[in-house]
């Protein structure tokens, strides 16, 4: 028998010692894998959408709020603007595609977005159209059609042609009011995209003027004949040169009325301000894992060393040299390190390919589970080599013993 099947054998003597040191030694890889895996796709595409716009332009609030409701879809915005300031701003030279975003109300808890037809139009600077279509095409100015983003049609089962109403406000609340009088019509569905453009609903910007006109005139008794109020919660602006940003920063936020967000600024502000800490947190339990992992594998070793103790000083009366006595504790540490590292990473990306569909729904981000994150060989790499440090003690305190 080689020394290599031999030192197979003496761990699959203590099969529970084995199976426990294993899952210690798994982890914290992981959890490495889990962090870095979901850290970088995550932060890919968030950034990935933040550079589709240039600016994003709104009611007087916070930017970082401003970007989020307006972009992805996530939290409350501040308020509405005119849609004359969407007009004007189509005048301006330096604009090449401006769309307005209407919130307010929601179906199923996927929110409505009134919009304009071109926005299906639009390109990112790679010359990528931001979305495509699977099934349908645009809605049309004026009428009560729908477009529904992939992750909608998959959720909620609509499909082309299928009717529905929306429900106000922007998430669902028990006792919201419905809006019956007012069915829309599906006739596009998109393409995913893995971004929030997989969990909005978009509508004719008109129709969400008219459903809320009809609201406030039930409510407040106005007259039918009172004026439609053309509000928009934000426009999306792309640029003729990202160059332009600060110019037109600077220029509209001058206006009392206006907020205006660069969104990629606002993306990587929130990596670093909120993102950051929590990841260095994840880190920091990280190496406390690997702390106790190795901890956890020299006691297992020593333990192993003093249960063999007799017969490997009956290997030694039998002709074993020092040097293969620890060629056979080198090859047992390896097993183990290196069993227990790739059922680590292996667990890692089977920990990623679940929690995927759970972060696509709750994000619209898409994770792909079998795609290594850069670093992560070296991660790996450096646990492995840490733990190989770390099982080195007890096979030298062995090789000072008498009995080899």
């Amino acid at each position: 028998m080689n020394l290599f099947s031999m030192a197979w054998r003496f761990l699959w003597s203590k099969r529970a010692v084995t199976i426990a040191t294993l899952v210690a030694l798994a982890l914290p890889t992981t959890l490495a894998v889990l962090l870095l895996v979901v850290r970088h796709q995550s932060e890919g595409e968030l950034k990935k959408g933040a550079g589709d716009f240039d600016l994003i332009i709104g009611a007087k609030g916070g930017a970082m709020q401003l970007v989020l409701s307006s972009l992805y879809h996530l939290g409350m915005p501040s308020g509405n603007i005119l849609y004359s300031d969407y007009e004007e701003l189509l005048k301006d030279k330096r604009v090449k595609a401006a769309v307005p975003i209407g919130l307010g109300d929601n179906y199923e808890g996927y929110r409505i977005v009134g919009t304009e037809p071109h926005l299906f139009d639009l390109q990112n600077y790679a010359g990528t159209p931001l979305m495509q279509f699977r099934e349908g095409e645009a809605f049309q100015k004026g009428t009560y059609q729908a477009v529904i983003g992939a992750q909608v049609a998959a959720e909620t089962g609509l499909s082309m042609g299928d009717t529905f109403h929306g429900t106000h406000g922007l998430i669902t609340v028990p006792g919201a009011e419905v809006h019956t009088d007012f069915t829309y019509h599906v006739v596009g569905i998109l393409e995913p995209t893995g971004q929030a453009h997989d969990r909005a609903i978009y509508i004719p910007i008109s129709a969400v003027w008219k459903v809320h006109h009809a609201e406030e005139s039930i409510h407040h008794v106005f007259r039918q004949s009172t004026p439609i109020k053309q509000e928009v919660t934000s426009i999306l602006v792309q640029l003729e040169s990202a160059g332009l940003r600060l110019w037109m920063l600077d220029e509209l936020q001058k206006k009392p009325n206006l907020m205006v967000a660069v969104p990629i600024n606002e993306i990587l502000s929130l990596s670093r301000i909120y993102l950051a800490p929590f990841q260095k947190l994840l880190l920091l339990v990280t190496i406390g894992v690997i702390i106790v992992s190795s901890i956890v594998i020299v006691l297992a070793l020593y333990q192993a060393v003093e249960r063999r103790e007799r017969t490997l000083l009956t290997l030694r009366s039998l002709g074993a040299t020092r040097t293969e006595i620890m060629r056979l504790l080198f090859y047992e540490v390896s097993l183990l390190i290196l069993t227990g590292v790739s059922l680590g990473a292996l667990a890692g990306h089977l920990t990623v390919q679940g929690l995927s569909p759970y972060i696509y729904q709750k994000t619209g981000l898409i994770i792909t589970a079998w795609q290594l994150a850069p670093g992560e060989l070296l991660t790996l790499g450096s646990i492995t080599l840490v733990l190989f440090i770390v099982g080195l003690f007890p096979t030298l305190s062995l090789y000072r013993k008498s009995v080899v």
